[in-house]
């Protein structure tokens, strides 16, 4: 007797004597005095149980094979009655939550498949949806039974297209084992039509090298004598796959390693330097790194004899403009500058004309002799 059934499910293991026969197993549930009708399933317990045998990767389940569809195994978590099947005229094991009334929480979960240890594997899924109005989240685990109890999760996404869509993660595996692939659909819309998983394939392939990180950009404080480096860390690898393990970054300074960062957290890094000698053209470059796969180098150069300093304006040409300050110089061969509208200066070139040799000079602007000056203008044509 069981005085009290926790969750969705409930799993009880016993010893029989004598151990032989077949025999009845018979359930019954109560609540005090009040008995349910009886569920009961006939066991034989000579019947040895086949052992499972997993299947060798590469591994590729067409599921539009009713045959193929057989060897996967549903479960209907949450026990709604709606779960993973096959229907008529829907290609695949299909999720219909047209008569649903909660949230999906229902897994399709592959036969074991003898996975190697230390080596990385590729789980790609095709998926089909019709009817639906919101995205299906998807969730993959990996585990040692094709139940949903003691699954792992690994990756999850959203399926948004309604065409054939394939999702593919990277799994790494960390020991020599038979496990089970779960797809589960965890959708928060109770009605949101047919999922439909039409294929599911695995195989090896090598270890992850990250793409290179992003937006490198450097900033020179002069007064300091420090180079701050700012950039995007890298989120896919070079084969499109979501990064999951831990990734570094070498900085180097003119070909010469200068730091490591041993992993980059977030989704930018800035790291500030001291180089020496502080002075002349400098290259700075970065690589992301996984283990002993580096990425592809990004190098930004700086001159690190620019003075720098809090920027202020001496001369905003812009404010009161006064076109009779500007001094025009016309170097003949048919163009010439000329003032236009709205503090613009407009140079016509004459077509098939000579080289043109003209001159637009600003009125003069007072300068310290210490002082660093930028000259920001704008053009067009």
């Amino acid at each position: 007797t069981i005085d009290e059934l926790t969750g969705e499910t409930t799993t009880e293991t016993f010893a029989v004597e004598p151990f032989d026969g077949e025999v009845v197993f018979t359930v019954k549930t109560f609540i005090e005095d009040r008995e349910s009708t009886a569920a009961s399933v006939k066991v034989d317990l000579t019947k040895p149980v086949p052992p499972v045998v997993a299947k060798e990767l590469p591994y590729s389940a067409d599921l539009t094979d009713a045959d193929a569809a057989k060897e996967f195994t549903a479960v209907d978590a949450n026990a709604d009655n709606i779960t993973w099947g096959t229907i008529n005229g829907i290609s695949g094991v299909t999720y219909n939550s047209d008569n649903a009334t909660v949230a999906a929480n229902d897994w399709i979960i592959t036969p074991a498949l003898k996975f190697e240890e230390n080596k990385n594997y590729s789980i790609s899924a095709t998926f089909a949806r019709r009817g639906a109005f919101d995205p299906d989240k998807m969730e993959v685990y990996v585990g040692d039974a094709a139940k949903a109890e003691g699954m792992t999760l690994v990756a999850s996404y959203d399926i948004t297209d309604t065409e054939n869509l394939t999702k593919a993660i990277r799994y790494i595996s960390t020991a020599a084992a038979d496990k089970f692939i779960g797809f589960h659909i965890a959708t928060a819309a109770a009605e949101n039509g047919q999922l439909s998983l039409l294929s599911v394939n695995v195989q090896a392939i090598e270890a992850a090298t990250p793409v290179a990180v992003a937006d490198l950009k450097g900033e020179i404080n002069s007064d300091d004598k420090t180079v701050t480096l700012t950039w995007a860390n890298p989120t896919k690898d070079t084969e499109g796959y979501d990064l999951t393990e831990k990734v570094g970054a070498k900085i180097y300074k003119d070909g010469e390693l200068v730091e490591t960062i041993d992993e980059l957290t977030g989704e930018t890094t800035t790291k500030t330097l001291s180089p020496e000698p502080f002075s002349g053209e400098s290259t700075f470059s970065v690589v992301s790194f996984i283990g002993e796969n580096n990425s592809e180098e990004v190098s930004v150069s700086l001159n690190l004899d620019d003075k720098t300093g809090k920027e202020v304006l001496v001369k905003n040409f812009s404010q009161n403009f006064d076109k009779g300050a500007w001094t025009i110089i016309n170097g003949g061969n048919g163009g010439a500058w000329k003032y236009d509208y709205s503090d613009v200066f407009d140079f016509n070139y004459q077509h098939g004309g000579a080289i043109e040799d003209d001159w637009l000079i600003s009125p003069a602007v007072p300068m310290s002799a210490k002082d660093r000056f930028v000259v920001k203008y704008k053009l067009k044509t």
